[in-house]
């Protein structure tokens, strides 16, 4: 399927409400807004969808202006790109500041069964990862402590590791080693814990073994030896990958122990 046939595919969607689901008073704003971004754009939009598939260029500065408005976490993320490519001024902490809301809204974790907020949040790992500001530095260190949103930004992560903050070591260090640290990330979850904890361990492990590339150091490469023959052969291949990467960058500095 092309890119103008799933566009359609999409638009149908949303007008029969089987996808980009949001209630009526987000969508009588988002006329407005699409009314003005025409207006100023010359484009010819009329659904999320298309928004959302689109870069229209010039429309950042009337998103920054709505986004805040909308009660749907969903229209939210959906609109967040058009900001990023614009470049708006401080959008980088407003897109911060949305996605703690996200964070604090019933959408954040699924109940078992239920869809994912994997639209979401990939969409915010993107504009993180996009921007790379390091005004909020500290501020998303301190949100990737939580494993939930390191599981939901793994984009994120990986940019703030190959910043090389001391703070981020210790972070990657915590997912690589421990499997328990799930269990501290219940509340909203209900009884069961969704996504499985066993596939957020294993892919925070991944994100932790990519990460550590960015410190080569012996107590790091003794760290990751073990995961070398893992039972998983995805994190034996990774773990292979990285100790490769971090012995070229110890040969490299005259540190390497044999």
């Amino acid at each position: 399927m092309n890119n103008n046939a799933m566009l359609n595919k999409n638009i149908t969607c949303e007008q029969k409400g089987t996808d980009y689901f949001y209630p009526a008073e987000d969508r009588k704003l988002l006329c407005m807004m699409f009314d003005e971004i025409n207006q100023k754009t010359g484009s010819d939009i009329h659904y999320l969808a298309e928004i959302d598939s689109l870069i229209i260029p010039g429309s950042g500065e009337i998103v920054n202006k709505y986004i805040t408005k909308f009660s749907s976490e969903s229209v939210k993320g959906y609109l967040i790109q058009q900001m990023v490519a614009d470049r708006i001024i401080d959008c980088d902490d407003l897109i911060l500041q949305l996605y703690l809301q996200f964070k604090r809204s019933k959408e954040y974790v699924a109940e078992p069964g239920q869809p994912s907020p994997a639209h979401i949040y990939v969409r915010y790992d993107n504009a993180f990862n996009v921007l790379k500001s390091r005004r909020i530095e500290k501020e998303l260190i301190d949100v990737v402590r939580n494993p939930r949103d390191a599981f939901y930004l793994p984009l994120t992560v990986c940019m703030l590791a190959s910043w090389k903050k001391p703070e981020m070591l210790d972070v990657l260090i915590r997912y690589l080693s421990e499997k328990d640290f799930i269990e501290l990330d219940v509340e909203n979850c209900g009884a069961q814990i969704y996504p499985p904890k066993e596939f957020m361990v294993r892919e925070l492990r991944f994100s932790a073994i990519n990460g550590l590339k960015y410190y080569p150091s012996q107590e790091t490469k003794i760290l990751l030896e073990p995961f070398a023959v893992d039972e998983n052969k995805d994190i034996q291949s990774a773990a292979k990958r990285t100790l490769k990467a971090i012995s070229k960058q110890l040969t490299r500095n005259g540190c390497l122990q044999t």
